[in-house]
């Protein structure tokens, strides 16, 4: 921003031939300027957030390459076969902001503290004056991959085994940078041949477009600092945290009539929306001839896909308002198929939205379902639905599955109903029934309440409300948790009947304690080992104080060792602080799956206990005062739990070992809080009735097809 007003002249320096081995290609400039056109103008008004992978070497050290590109100091590069080709000017291409694998966000243009408006930078083709754009520290289809050995000087396999966790295999990378090494822990997919006995990658991805991609997955620092980074954004810039159905599609698919059908209803602006294209949503519903040949009319499929995220192709100048608000890919209206196969869209999604799901499904009979949702393998064709507002069943027939006389949220349900996080939370305790299959499984999470704020819109400048949630009576269906190295992972170190969370610790757990155990074996007095000891002690750039990466390594790979050894033994496990900097606090995902229903050995039958809680009262229908929680005072662990060095920073943030809480039935909290959410997101569609007054908050915030 300190050179905004350098006058925009590029030194082009002598034109060379057309040959790209000719030495004399345009001078570098010698003055650092922004790039001449709308490259940093303030945008109209932002409306989508698209979102990248670098395509390069995964590390901090790439904020550095988006800046000298902005700064228009790299040279030009040759593209294009030796006669026909031609020097291409690169200056500016980059997004307004940067998240590498490690988890650190770099603003690259605009103010540090995202405090003014957004500036336009060429990131993403015909969307660049419509989004902001955010890469990710990934190796995409940049051609670098690990060697086959990966014993150095930058790639360094972490095992001698073949694969590390099922499906996945362990490198540490040191970016090839000079001065600027800093370890990054890289996970890469594997899919072996037909007849290997060892297991295939099979995470949530677009798996069918995974040739030409070097199968790096992103990692879980990547996530949550890119989730802190869009929940920020969207408030400052009045974004709705709006998804597409199918988040995978890409520019091609605009020849399928049916997939921009399913595209448009789903959106909250299709009407609107509708009427700028020419039809409405009810030709459209209706799926008939009119709507296939209005779609492959004049102006043709590609047009009106564009235009459906506001890039009209006859006037790019311009933003095609109404359109698509919300999150995209570079892939869905751009020409780079980025971010990718190994993008776990549904994940993102889950932790950016601040809805409440209903903890488990009802069929089309309104029993409790066995089916487990799509999402956690989710693929290409998986729609991305809001289990709350989409749910099935009526509130009568989940509350028929509730025990009589409950005094709290029980409910009666076969066995192998699959149970999920109802927010996105911070893990506090858990316990789960591994040692001893009768033992009681339960997790208690912490969660933010956005909910204050002025006509009907959140301000989420506004601390939040904590609200707990107890999910009592899980039981063990095949929980696995690996020994320390130098044990292998073994091929159930991962099973799909272990807790989503759980997972990701265990990927977290591995990494760590193979990093550790590698660094070990490569000590610091053998000359050729002085990057990998330089990168372990490199201390990240940000904000106040942070331990260096190897430490954090260090920390994480000992505390989550801890956590795992007390699971595995089938007692209560406390897990980090979240203000506790040095160890990675262990987060739950909205939705994330925890387990099946256990005996609840008073009534002999198969059930599940909710509790949701807070300290302060929230306005949510029929809460009820309680002195404790209805176990807590039973329970040895409550103690330990609310023990004064279990202090957290934020105010409100510490369990009581006793006095008042507040209790909600679940039905009431799930609605009170849905509700709130979805009255300040409606605000920011810009929707208008007649007269320019806003229009009514509609009773549900999405058509799902």
């Amino acid at each position: 921003m300190a050179i905004e007003n350098v006058p925009r002249a590029d030194v082009l320096g002598p034109v060379p031939p057309n040959d790209p081995l000719h030495p004399n290609k345009p001078a570098a400039n010698t003055r650092a300027h922004w790039p001449a056109g709308s490259f940093g103008n303030v945008f109209a008004h932002v409306q989508s957030v698209v979102i990248h992978e670098t395509s390069g070497w995964p590390s901090y050290a790439s904020a550095g390459s988006f800046r000298e590109r902005f700064r228009s100091l790299d040279p030009w590069v040759w593209k294009g076969p030796d006669v026909t080709g031609h020097w291409q000017n690169k200056h500016g291409v980059g997004p307004q902001y940067l998240v590498d694998a490690n988890g650190t966000a770099f603003v690259l243009i605009g103010p540090q503290n995202l405090a003014g408006d957004a500036r336009v930078t060429h990131h993403g083709e015909s969307m660049n004056r419509l989004s902001v754009g955010i890469e990710n520290g990934d190796l995409g289809d940049a051609g670098i991959a690990p060697p086959a050995a990966a014993n150095g000087p930058r790639w360094f396999r972490l095992s001698t085994e073949a694969q590390d966790l099922p499906g996945r295999k362990a490198f540490l990378l040191l970016h090839p940078g000079g001065n600027a090494e800093d370890v990054n822990l890289i996970w890469i997919a594997q899919f072996p041949a037909a007849g290997s006995p060892l297991p295939r990658y099979v995470e949530p991805g677009d798996l069918t477009h995974v040739a030409g991609w070097d199968n790096m997955i992103f990692t879980e620092r990547d996530y949550r600092t890119l989730v802190l980074l869009c929940r920020l954004v969207v408030e400052q810039y009045g974004i709705p945290r709006n998804f597409l159905i199918l988040p995978y599609l890409e520019r091609d698919d605009h020849t399928d009539p049916a997939l921009f059908r399913r595209m448009i209803l789903a959106d909250q602006l299709a009407d609107s929306i509708a009427q700028k294209l020419g039809t409405t949503t009810a030709v459209i519903q209706a799926a008939g001839a009119p709507y296939t040949n209005w779609y492959n009319g004049n102006p043709g499929p590609l047009a009106k896909w564009s235009r459906f995220f506001g890039a009209d192709p006859a006037n790019l100048g311009v933003q095609d308002t109404p359109c698509y608000k919300g999150f995209l890919s570079h892939a869905i209206n751009g020409g780079h198929f980025c971010p990718g196969p190994f993008f776990d869209w549904h994940r993102f999604a889950r932790e950016v939205w601040d809805w409440w799901w209903f903890p488990f499904d009802l069929d089309n009979a309104g029993a409790a379902s066995t089916v487990e949702r799509p999402y956690r393998q989710a693929r290409r064709d998986t729609p991305l639905v809001d289990y709350f507002w989409d749910a099935v069943g009526t509130p009568a027939q989940r509350e028929a599955l509730r025990l009589p006389q409950s005094i709290t949220e029980t409910f009666r349900i076969p066995a192998d109903t699959p149970i999920y996080a109802m927010a996105n939370g911070v893990i506090v305790a858990a316990r789960l029934p591994i040692a001893d299959p009768a033992t009681d499984g339960f997790l208690l999470v912490r969660h933010e309440v956005f909910h204050r704020g002025a006509n009907g819109r959140i301000d989420y400048d506004v601390e939040p409300t904590f609200v707990w949630t107890l999910t009592y009576y899980l039981r063990n269906a095949g929980f696995s948790i690996p020994a320390a190295p130098p044990a292998v992972a073994g091929a159930g170190a991962l099973p799909a009947t272990n807790p989503d969370w759980l997972n990701r610790l265990i990927i977290r757990l591995r990494e760590c304690e193979l990093a550790v155990a590698f660094r070990t074996a490569h000590p610091a007095n053998v000359a050729a080992n002085a990057a990998l000891h330089r990168g372990w002690a490199h201390a990240p750039s940000g904000a106040g104080p942070r331990l260096a990466t190897g430490q954090e390594i260090e920390r994480d790979a000992t505390e989550y060792r801890a956590i795992a050894t007390e699971l595995s033994a089938g007692r209560v496990a406390l897990f980090p602080l979240e203000s506790q900097t040095a160890v990675t606090p262990v987060r739950v995902c909205l939705g994330d799956f925890l387990g099946f229903p256990g005996r609840i050995p008073v009534v002999d039958v198969d059930a599940v206990w909710f509790e949701i809680f807070s300290l302060t009262q929230l306005p949510v229908p029929n809460a009820v005062q309680t002195q404790s929680p209805v176990l807590f005072d039973e329970q040895p662990w409550w103690a330990t739990v609310s023990a004064a060095a279990r202090h957290e920073d934020p105010a409100g943030a510490d369990l009581p070992a006793t006095g008042s809480i507040w209790r909600y039935q679940l039905a009431d909290f799930l609605t009170w809080v849905n509700n709130t959410t979805w009255a300040s997101e409606w605000q920011k569609y810009d929707v208008t009735a007649a007269g320019g007054v806003p229009a009514p908050l509609p009773a549900r915030p999405a058509r799902r097809i």
